[in-house]
């Protein structure tokens, strides 16, 4: 079981990834790799330890239909939570299962939390409760806000496109087909569709030609985005924190 993963991270701001680099190596002790930086953004590659809390293993093991968190060998009995550190938990563990595992059952039943969910954790054992709120369901002004930060980084330039559909969210696994992949692009003051079609092994190179659909108003543009990503926050059980860090940028491949 792996207990290192590698981590892309984008920076639409130089500035901001020059102030923050040191402070993600220090709270996550992570590891930089490489940073490439290339039309006024920084794409950067951390090697993050999973699973662990200040040099003990962190884990929640699903056994005979329960969710159990192991900090080191102390299960989550052992350590005299109160109620709503005991709440504050479940959410914990369900966040840890679902979406950063996906939910799918493993021979070993142990799942690893991230180095962000062990922060949560960390601070729900120290009596802060309302972290947990962080991995929120996320409501409709959660949506909202993030649909009009995604439109304001393709009116700025700061993305060429966004994806609002990929066909490939409902294949399954071993998937030999093909998937329409549909994008908004800003040109001359419109928001306009585009459409192109890939093989689902092949999922970040175009393989039909680009093909104009239509021009969309900003509400049209916005109901488009809102629906992807109410359909991914589904798929992959995001919560608050997964939403608002969705990386909907899409730029053609010729």
């Amino acid at each position: 079981m792996k207990e290192e993963i590698i981590v892309e991270m984008v920076f639409n701001d130089i500035q901001s990834f020059n102030e923050q680099i040191s402070e993600y190596e220090k709270q996550y002790n992570a590891k930089l790799i490489d940073a490439i930086v290339e039309d006024g953004k920084a794409r950067v590659r951390f090697l993050y330890p999973i699973g662990k809390m200040d040099g003990e293993r962190v884990a929640v093991s699903v056994w005979d239909c329960r969710a159990r968190l192991w900090i080191g060998q102390k299960e989550e009995d052992m350590l005299n939570l109160t109620e709503e550190q005991k709440e504050a938990i479940e959410k914990w563990k369900e966040y840890v299962i679902y979406t950063e595992n996906g939910g799918a059952i493993n021979w070993s039943g142990i799942y690893l939390p991230s180095p962000f969910a062990v922060q949560i954790l960390k601070q729900i054992l120290r009596g802060k409760v309302d972290a947990v709120n962080k991995i929120a369901e996320p409501t409709k002004e959660d949506f909202q806000k993030k649909v009009k930060l995604l439109l304001r980084a393709l009116k700025k330039g700061y993305v060429k496109g966004v994806e609002i559909y990929n066909s490939a969210i409902r294949c399954h696994d071993g998937c030999r087909g093909y998937h329409l992949i549909q994008w908004l692009e800003y040109k001359n003051g419109q928001y306009e569709k585009y459409e192109t079609g890939c093989h689902h092994a092949m999922l970040t190179h175009g393989m039909w030609d680009k093909a104009f659909v239509k021009t969309l108003t900003k509400e049209e543009a916005m109901a488009e985005i809102c629906e992807w990503l109410e359909a991914l926050a589904e798929k992959y059980c995001w919560t608050k924190y997964e939403l608002m860090n969705a990386d909907l940028s899409y730029e053609y491949q010729e």
